[in-house]
């Protein structure tokens, strides 16, 4: 039996050894996606950050927060506001990550 370990799809789980399998797929690149915008659950209080630039600006153009509500970048909400601010986003076509 020739040996195809060179060549794609090959690998030793078949039961004829080394060899390209007809039932092998290749494997999938996975694509990250980094969100736009991300949320950050403690309990009560969410952190909502804009990771990029859409994000920012996003941010900067639809949620209204007064200064104690920002620490850097990032704003501190009660968590039933950010389920609204996390759903406008993410309508919007944002990319949104975190859990709330």
């Amino acid at each position: 039996m020739t040996n195809h370990i060179n060549e794609p799809f090959a690998h030793q789980d078949c039961p004829g050894g080394e060899h390209v399998c007809p039932y092998a797929k290749p494997a999938r690149k996975s694509k990250t996606i980094r969100p736009d915008i991300r949320f950050d659950s403690y309990g009560t209080v969410v952190r909502i950050v804009g990771l990029t630039r859409a994000g920012r600006n996003w941010i900067d153009e639809n949620v209204q927060a007064e200064g104690w509500n920002r620490i850097g970048d990032s704003i501190i909400s009660d968590h039933r506001p950010a389920r609204a601010i996390y759903d406008g986003a993410f309508n919007d076509g944002l990319a949104v990550g975190g859990v709330l």
